[in-house]
């Protein structure tokens, strides 16, 4: 995020972000490429809470960690909780703090989850390959 931010979602929920990397942790169930590649499309109808962050122009995608396993969202917000959580965010069919979390080390996370399993491939190598 490339600066503060504040976010009004569907439910009236606030959500204030503060400039910095963030990871969220979401799953597609079965059309992976389809949903990564709406959330990095700026002009959308906003649906998800993740939709209210990338459709400002403060959003700037760097890459995207992918886990072919199934239901992963949970246990990759495990893994994260150790960063600042945007307590509600995008957990709202499931018992975790959050699914969006602001980032101490980005480097530190991203080896953390390659070792969970995740390919880590670049945003704009995304558009490419997926489109």
């Amino acid at each position: 995020m490339k600066g503060d931010l504040t976010v009004k979602v569907r439910s009236s929920r606030v959500f204030s972000l503060k400039k910095g990397v963030y990871c969220y942790c979401g799953s597609a169930m079965g059309s992976l490429e389809k949903r990564v590649l709406r959330h990095l499309k700026r002009e959308k109808k906003r649906h998800w809470h993740l939709d209210f962050i990338t459709t400002d122009s403060r959003f700037e995608p760097v890459e995207v960690w992918v886990f072919r396993e199934k239901e992963f969202e949970c246990r990759l917000a495990k893994s994260l909780e150790g960063n600042e959580p945007v307590a509600g965010f995008g957990a709202t069919d499931c018992r975790c703090k959050s699914h969006l979390f602001r980032l101490k080390d980005l480097e530190v996370e991203r080896e953390k989850a390659r070792k969970l399993g995740a390919e880590i491939i670049d945003a704009g190598e995304v558009v490419k390959r997926w489109k």
